[in-house]
């Protein structure tokens, strides 16, 4: 202001108010010069002087007004924040805070580069009137910086200071994969699955499945590290498909080529051909066990194993042969009138598959034992007619043979009679004076005993008649 010679001092205001009913300023001073506090930005103030003698103050001059500005203040950035990794390398959205005290003409300067000490930007746009700014075609894996400045009334503001960021890493290749083989066939269990490995790959996913299209899986694996995998049992004889896709925080690669592959499996089960289910009578030695072929589809069948036990539950063996290589086997050495049980299973390149259906048989009864004549007894004599041979009983009898003849080399028969089933047989009337021979032997299923000890026995008659004497016959006149 300019100083009045009769004022010795002045009253200044301001104020917001060009009434000036409440003031911002309000003050004495002997100077021209007013050096006002801190006003608020972007504000439109008023402002008058009077001067001050000993007489009083004077008249009010005609106030001014004025608006004050700022220079713009630091831009505070949002995103992405500092530090941050994984940034796509297209659309990346650069935000940052909008001042509190804003001029609607008002500008952004966006400056991103890789090199703080260098002036070769990658972004250098100063015509942003929003507070956020896609970018795009940036490298994969690359550290870059960003800073903001804005400008008002008074030009343009300071930078903010660098944000750096990494962008996100690029997607792996695609993997090759190695084995099994693309139509393999005859594959065992346990299956492991290999391919080659893909670049910048963090983690695979593993999809095996009976369906070329993948509608189910057996294996949806996503957590693999390594380049292999072994796989669960498979089912045998089936046809399995299987892919792989690498993965990282940069994304998928496409899957592999579809490769596919066939599983083996264990032979069919064979089929018992003899001896027939619940046979009976079997011998006890020589025995001949049969069964049919096991089927197989690709390999040959390797072996047989054979089980004979007496237990249904096959917990002890008679006989448990793992070796053969034929669809028989002779046994012997059973036990008399016992129950068997046998089974059959095939090996091939696999293991063994399953057992036949259990078949049993049960063995012959031992032969009886050998009778010991009882009547007549050994070298009886003067039997007469009717006379009844007798024994004692044999153990595990059916049937008796009896035998009676002149001759004790049994060359010819009086008796021979196989039907006998009780000890005793009424024998026919026999010739008197004669002698005799008779043996017995007991006989069942299982065989005939040896024959009794031969004993003998001679029969007597009615007596010779008598020869007359006297008188003669037809004499007469006898004194």
């Amino acid at each position: 202001m300019v100083k009045n010679i009769f004022s010795s001092s002045y009253r200044v205001q301001v104020s917001t108010d060009s009434t000036f009913q409440s003031t911002v300023i309000n003050s004495v001073l002997t100077d021209t010069i007013l050096n006002s506090p801190q006003l608020n930005p972007f504000v439109t103030y008023y402002w008058r002087v009077a001067g001050i003698n000993r007489g009083g103050q004077g008249y009010w001059a005609a106030p001014f007004k004025f608006r004050t500005l700022r220079v713009h203040d630091v831009i505070t950035l949002i995103n992405p924040a500092a530090g941050a990794v994984n940034q796509p390398i297209n659309t990346l959205k650069l935000t940052w805070q909008k001042p509190a005290l804003i001029n609607s003409n008002e500008f952004f300067h966006i400056q991103v580069t890789k090199d703080t000490t260098s002036t070769n930007f990658i972004l250098n746009d100063s015509t942003v009137v929003d507070t956020l700014k896609y970018i795009d075609n940036l490298q994969y894996l690359t550290k870059y910086y960003w800073r903001v400045s804005g400008k008002n009334e008074t030009g343009w503001g300071p930078f903010s200071s660098y944000r750096d960021f990494t962008t996100i890493i690029e997607k792996p290749t695609i993997p090759v994969l190695a084995i099994p083989l693309n139509n393999s066939k005859g594959l065992l269990n346990p299956i492991t699955a290999k391919w080659n490995k893909s670049d910048r790959v963090e983690k695979y996913n593993l999809q095996i499945s009976t369906d070329s299209l993948f509608g189910s899986f057996i294996v949806n694996d996503s957590t693999i590290t390594d380049t292999t995998k072994i796989l669960p049992t498979l089912a045998n004889y089936s046809q399995y498909y299987w892919r792989v896709k690498a993965v990282n925080v940069g994304g998928e690669s496409d899957w592999s080529s579809l490769w596919n592959f066939k599983t083996l499996g264990n032979p069919y089960a064979s089929n018992l051909i003899t001896p027939l289910d619940a046979s009976v009578n079997q011998p006890l030695n020589g025995l001949t066990f049969k069964w049919t072929k096991a089927k197989e589809r690709i390999e040959t069948i390797q072996k047989y194993q054979f089980q004979i036990s007496t237990d249904s539950l096959f917990s002890t063996t008679f006989v448990n042969d793992s070796t053969l290589t034929d669809t028989s086997k002779i046994v012997s050495g059973f036990s008399y009138l016992t129950k068997y049980f046998w089974r059959v299973r095939a090996q091939n390149e696999i293991g063994w598959g399953d057992w036949s259906n259990m078949w049993r048989f049960t063995t012959i009864i031992e032969k009886p034992t050998i009778p010991v004549l009882a009547t007549p007894m050994n070298n009886s004599k003067g039997l007469l007619n009717p006379i009844t041979a007798k024994w004692n009983k044999s153990l595990r009898v059916e049937k008796y043979k009896l035998q009676v003849s002149t001759d004790n080399l049994f060359t010819s028969f009086i008796v021979d009679d196989s039907t006998l089933t009780d000890t005793t047989r009424l024998l026919p009337d026999l010739t008197n004076y004669s002698q005799y021979y008779w043996r017995v032997k007991a006989v069942n299923i299982g065989g005939e005993s040896d024959w009794s000890t031969v004993w003998n026995f001679k029969t007597l008659g009615n007596p010779y008649a008598t020869n007359l004497i006297e008188p003669t016959n037809n004499s007469v006149n006898r004194q």
